[in-house]
């Protein structure tokens, strides 16, 4: 959108009519420096807001190109550009507040070198590196049908799962002794009881102290846990019950038997293609990128490393965070 053009009179206003912008379907969060009041006289405009002429805004030493100024307008939202105003006026208001006040803190930080301190190093260090990573992730390709198809394929236990049941189970040598605890965990305090049952009688180490909690069995009897498979029976007693329902009778597990209690579920989970495909995208590009990074690593290590003197580290002081060097002896 172009403002209207008329007669230049050299002002401001006339000259910001030049300044064209593209508003986005969305916007970055809004500007958060504003200066109330700032004269217009630190405001200097050039004799022209065209590409190829001078910079519509000059602070000081620092300026700002007209085509500068258009992508700083590109990227408001409707929102915010109605709240500035509308036409050139509203783009003038917008240089003011924002854009002015913006060169001036740029100016002064300029001025005390606070550039230099570590900690803005450090924030220079960290926004250099993300806009590296940026631009590399912008220099991938998309995925391929072919790599999609493969993703899913490998990753299929992530798109299509049966239906889980969360279990409780106490494991006891003797048909006898598992009836006993079936009739000890029923009725009111039930829980608590089964607890305190699982953790003296249960001869599965790893699940007693926790009450005999087996998480989520799968219909083949492996768990959420990969360590822990149990034997596929427990989900088939299990399976024909609402959540809650105990067991009815002991289940042979090996030479053991097992009380089994049902404690939840998870329904089935079936996810096509064609509705993972924006997650298969994203974790291709960015396992491709981890490989791109590290190979730029190798390159410019290879490129710019012409030395390593790696004994040097052992005479290096570590401060535990949040200990300053100023505060250590």
């Amino acid at each position: 959108m172009t403002g209207p053009r008329g007669p230049r009179d050299g002002s401001p206003l006339e000259l910001l009519r030049t300044v064209s912008y593209t508003p986005p379907m969305g916007g970055r969060p809004p500007q958060r420096l504003r200066a109330p009041g700032l004269a217009l006289a630190l405001l200097t405009v050039a004799a022209s807001a065209r590409g190829d002429g001078p910079a519509p805004v000059v602070v000081g030493p620092l300026s700002l190109s007209a085509e500068q100024l258009a992508e700083r307008l590109g990227e408001l939202s409707p929102l915010e550009l109605r709240a500035h105003g509308a036409g050139p006026a509203g783009r003038l208001a917008y240089v003011q507040r924002v854009i002015v006040p913006e060169l001036l803190f740029q100016a002064e930080a300029e001025r005390q070198k606070l550039a230099e301190e570590p900690h803005v190093r450090a924030r220079l260090r960290d926004a250099s590196f993300q806009a590296l990573v940026e631009h590399e992730r912008a220099q991938l390709p998309p995925p391929t049908d072919a790599e999609i198809d493969a993703y899913y394929d490998a990753q299929r236990r992530d798109f299509e799962r049966p239906e889980r049941i969360l279990l409780w189970r106490i494991l006891v040598s003797s048909e006898a002794q598992a009836r006993a605890v079936i009739e000890a965990a029923r009725g009111a305090g039930g829980p608590e009881r089964w607890r305190a049952l699982a953790r003296e009688q249960s001869l599965d180490t790893a699940t007693k102290e926790r009450g005999g909690d087996l998480g989520f069995v799968h219909p083949d009897g492996h768990t959420d846990v990969p360590e822990l498979r149990v034997d596929p029976a427990l989900f088939e007693a299990a399976r024909g019950l609402e959540d809650g329902e105990l067991v009815a009778e002991p289940i042979a597990e090996g030479n053991h038997f097992a009380v089994v209690w049902r404690r939840g579920s998870l329904q089935p989970v079936q996810i096509p293609k064609d509705r993972a495909r924006p997650t298969i995208v994203r974790a291709i590009q960015e396992k491709k990128l981890g490989e791109r990074i590290d190979g730029l690593v190798r390159e410019l290590g290879a490129k710019y490393v012409t030395e390593r003197r790696d004994e040097l580290l052992e005479h290096v002081d570590v401060f535990p965070f949040p200990q300053s060097r100023a505060a250590a002896p």
